[in-house]
């Protein structure tokens, strides 16, 4: 086990840690913004353009506490990374770009408050004794892993992932059920794809998946950016009785390459309290449970 902490820390340098404690934050808490390291703050700014959907030069210098001049730099380096687009004084995010994906040390960063309320609305839906659970991979289900190992009283599960992330929180929580799919990992998200991993999962049955996503739309169900991915998803999804999404209001009403999953696959949709009335009112109608975080 000591080997494969060494492995996961050279894959994700920027998690909370693996250690024995299991009640670590799932996000870095930062004692002062200026001592953000080049990483988180990149990754901050890139969240503040799609939050924002414009980041001016001046503003993140005075946030940081670091000279335009750095911030520049960090501009061009996001750009040429596909995150954001450098305009005159700042930058903007990168709407055109649907088939791209954030790296998970960014959509960590981002919308991480919904993140820990829609985690601790899907509580309920885990079985409270025993039961087979299937988890994807992604910072929203990472935040559910974190959660259920805080949690364990030595309950029955049998998990499977491709989570990295999720199975170590879970596995280091002293949780003897936790069975990690095979394949190649991705570096962006931590997730585990693959021909071995999609034909494991077609063999599988579950009580309850617990999915991300990427976007939810009427038209297009859930989608997401890279097809390895997505036919991880649509396995997972296929193998489960209970389907429950977990989903802040900002992938509303969006499209990604790949489709996953139409709206009739969804039994449950967790969300935050920003979520358009209309858009859930949809939801509804299509027969999904809709839970408010």
């Amino acid at each position: 086990m000591q080997q494969l902490h060494v492995i996961v820390a050279r894959f994700y340098p920027l998690s909370c840690g693996i250690s024995q404690e299991t009640t670590c934050s799932f996000e870095t808490q930062l004692m002062e913004v200026n001592m953000l390291t080049v990483h988180e703050r990149r990754a901050e700014i890139t969240a503040l353009a799609s939050n924002q959907g414009h980041a001016s030069v001046a503003e993140l210098a005075e946030r940081f506490s670091v000279t335009p001049e750095t911030i520049r730099r960090d501009l061009k380096y996001l750009e040429s990374s596909g995150l954001v687009h450098r305009v005159h004084g700042g930058a903007v995010t990168n709407h055109t770009l649907r088939s791209d994906e954030q790296p998970f040390w960014v959509s960590e960063k981002s919308h991480s408050a919904e993140k820990k309320a829609i985690a601790q609305a899907a509580m309920p839906f885990i079985p409270t004794q025993s039961g087979s659970i299937v988890i994807d991979a992604g910072t929203s289900t990472a935040a559910v892993a974190l959660l259920m190992a805080d949690s364990y009283r030595g309950q029955r599960w049998t998990i499977v992932t491709n989570s990295l992330p999720v199975g170590i929180v879970l596995s280091t929580a002293g949780i003897p059920g936790v069975n990690l799919l095979g394949g190649t990992m991705r570096a962006y998200t931590q997730a585990v794809v693959g021909e071995q991993a999609v034909a494991t999962l077609k063999s599988l049955r579950a009580d309850v998946a617990i999915m991300g996503t990427n976007a939810l739309s009427v038209h297009h169900g859930l989608s997401t950016p890279d097809p390895s991915e997505a036919a991880i998803k649509r396995e997972m999804i296929s193998s489960a009785n209970k389907v429950v999404v977990l989903c802040d209001s900002s992938k509303f009403e969006q499209d990604y390459l790949v489709t996953f999953a139409d709206l009739s696959d969804i039994d449950v949709v967790i969300t935050d309290a920003h979520a358009s009335e209309h858009f859930l009112s949809t939801l509804r109608n299509n027969d999904i449970q809709v839970v408010i975080s």
